[in-house]
């Protein structure tokens, strides 16, 4: 089944804006006159390929500040049309993303909402993003709500930064180690060979080893690359798919949060993310039950959306949000009895806020440990290899030098 995007007209005459499921646009058409409606306009809804996610990428920080852009001007009473023309003008941004802004422009004079104008680019507008706007359209707090999203992916960076500023120095040494390896084991270690093959010497087993090593790269390390690459192509190919089926996501993410140490960094920002996107929507004046409709469409993890839909079960139950919120096992004891105060204090989206900034502070703690304790580990780990390959090359030196 594939989803579509539509306007039309019903029997009155009153403009409907929605989507629907068809196998083709053919189908789709004709339900829709089923309905009575009359339409206007249908497109196909993509979702985000392979190829979108390489090479058809805009900066975070590019559309933090389109939102907040949008959210000024929109607070000042220009109309959406005025302000996706306004942001689309910026010659600075990259030009595939200026043409995708201008082409939502034209959508949204054509007759789309902005959501739906936004849903036919998944490349650069997360499901997230397009259901926090459209609940902002329905709730007629657009401004406001895009300027929560804006704070919402602003955190996202911070995060996304500081993750990589700790990871790439000990990257860095990485590497150097990994340029290091191949240039002795390509250059420098065959010079020796050539030099210990004429000499009748027991050559200590360091040498042995690298000389075994060498030895195979250059004899069998083509046909070995040529032999691996196809498996693990196809193999690689194979997990992608999995991954994107409903069962491969769910293994996926499990399998992630058991991760040592970056599993409990990983659950600390999924919790992080899942209160900070219900405080959004709570705070554009949303009920619950239609927030958490929204998040169980719109967030990208597969375990959060089921988190949600299960939420919504136990609401209409009527059970509490922080009984529904156990239910789960994502989220610690201190958040659950946080949540549990708040719902007697009528604060909820307040705390959820509150206590996503927490679990971000403990993150942004989190990755500073880790870069004091893994810098000394790569030297350790770099040292020993260094101290390795200078043992193998220079102790047939010295025991040949005291063989005359």
């Amino acid at each position: 089944m594939r989803e579509y995007t539509f306007i039309a007209k019903d029997s009155r005459g009153k403009d409907v804006r929605d989507d629907i499921f068809a196998l083709n646009e053919k189908e789709a058409v004709s339900l829709l006159h089923k309905r009575g409606y009359t339409v206007i306009r249908i497109d196909l809804l993509r979702r985000r390929s392979l190829y979108d996610r390489l090479f058809r990428r805009a900066h975070t920080e590019l559309k933090i500040l389109i939102f907040r852009q949008m959210s000024t001007m929109l607070s000042a009473g220009i109309s959406v049309q005025r302000v996706l023309s306004a942001v689309s003008k910026n010659d600075s941004m990259p030009a595939h993303f200026q043409r995708a802004l201008q082409k939502i422009a034209f959508d949204v004079q054509s007759g789309y909402s902005l959501s739906q104008a936004l849903r036919l680019f998944p490349e650069y507008f997360t499901q997230f993003m397009v259901g926090t706007i459209r609940v902002g359209e329905v709730s007629g707090e657009l401004a406001e709500t895009i300027e929560h999203c804006a704070e919402y992916l602003n955190r996202e960076y911070t995060y996304t930064l500081r993750l990589r500023q700790a990871l790439i120095y000990p990257i860095t040494l990485m590497v150097c180690l990994a340029a290091l390896l191949a240039f002795f084991f390509v250059y420098m270690i065959p010079l020796f060979l050539n030099l210990f093959s004429d000499v009748s010497l027991e050559l200590p087993w360091p040498t042995k080893i690298m000389m075994s090593c060498t030895d195979f790269v250059h004899l069998h390390g083509w046909q070995l690359l040529m032999t691996l690459i196809w498996p693990v192509m196809f193999a690689g190919y194979a997990f992608y798919k999995w991954s994107q089926t409903l069962q491969g996501k769910l293994s996926l993410e499990r399998l992630m949060l058991r991760l040592p140490w970056f599993g409990r960094q990983i659950h600390l920002r999924w919790q992080s993310a899942y209160l900070r996107s219900l405080a959004t929507l709570m705070d554009s004046s949303v009920p619950l039950i239609s927030s958490l409709n929204t998040l169980s469409v719109c967030l990208e993890h597969e375990l959060l959306r089921s988190t949600a839909k299960e939420q919504i079960k136990a609401i209409k139950k009527g059970e509490s949000l922080t009984s529904s919120l156990r239910r789960s096992g994502l989220f610690q004891p201190l958040t659950l009895e946080a949540v549990r105060i708040s719902e007697e204090a009528a604060t909820v989206p307040q705390t959820l806020r509150s206590l996503a900034i927490m679990l971000d502070e403990e993150m942004a703690q989190n990755l500073q440990l880790l870069s004091k304790l893994i810098e000394p580990i790569i030297l350790v780990i770099l040292g020993i290899g260094v101290a390795f390959i200078l043992l193998a090359v220079f102790m047939p030196i010295y025991s040949l030098a005291q063989s005359f």
